[in-house]
């Protein structure tokens, strides 16, 4: 496979994703009450910050990220 049908095969493959999440989300529960449980965790500089619905996940997610941060910082700096 050359370069060309590398970069249009990842791009197939993206919009293959988005256009499955899109049916799915049209196809999902449909029940009133959900029961999901959600967190978001990122970066702003070397502070990680998150918020979600569930304590547990937030903090599960903080500590990821707090411990991908250090597996970077060693990976990258280390000699």
């Amino acid at each position: 496979m050359n370069q060309q049908q590398l970069a249009t095969l990842g791009i197939l493959v993206i919009f293959i994703g988005a256009a499955i999440i899109i049916i799915s989300s049209f196809l999902g529960n449909k029940d009133k009450e959900s029961t999901s449980k959600v967190s978001v965790v990122g970066f702003i500089g070397f502070i990680p910050f998150g918020f979600g619905n569930n304590k547990k996940w937030l903090y599960v997610g903080i500590i990821l990220t707090v411990l991908f941060m250090v597996v970077s910082y060693w990976l990258f700096y280390r000699r």
